[in-house]
């Protein structure tokens, strides 16, 4: 019986009716490269394009012997997940959520009432909009140069002040 091995796959995000439509694939140099490129092949129903991807770890194994004369497959076992890398987009905090859709609208109400001052919205694909974690990375969607990160410090200073002003953990 052989070890179980670690392998790295990319997740991958599209606009969907309701939920996100995924795809995975696995990566063989795990390189943020690889990951974009072969996001630049996936189209969902209606056209919809990846939006983002999480790079996710699985651990893995052959099938193995069922005592039957048969073999059984092993489920594979998430280990590891790193933040979402975004696949270009627009960085949008809550002040211009309220400017653009005003500040009843469900859109700067669900950034209050989540406690999500800041997020990212998609211009690869059809509009979607999605929280930008500190984790969180915006990438080229040609080269994966990174464009802007959910830690940058300003981001994250903003995040504590709408905490603050929201009356909300940090």
């Amino acid at each position: 019986m052989t070890q179980p091995k670690k392998k790295l796959f990319a997740k991958y995000f599209s606009p969907g009716t309701l939920f996100a439509e995924t795809s995975e694939r696995a990566l063989e140099d795990g390189s943020l490269e690889e990951a974009v490129k072969l996001a630049a092949e996936i189209s969902e129903r209606h056209g919809a394009l990846p939006y983002a991807f999480d790079l996710v770890t699985y651990l893995v194994a052959e099938p193995v012997d069922d005592g039957q004369g048969g073999t059984m497959n092993v489920p594979r076992k998430e280990i590891g997940r790193d933040g979402r890398y975004f696949l270009g987009g627009e960085i949008i905090r809550y002040e211009e959520a309220v400017a653009r859709e005003g500040e009843r609208s469900v859109w700067a109400s669900n950034m209050m009432c989540n406690g999500d001052p800041v997020c990212v919205q998609n211009t690869n694909s059809y509009k979607s909009t999605h929280i930008l974690r500190e984790q969180d990375v915006i990438l080229d969607p040609v080269t994966a140069v990174v464009l802007s990160r959910g830690d940058d410090p300003e981001l994250v200073k903003y995040r504590a002040e709408k905490f603050a002003e929201w009356k909300r953990p940090a």
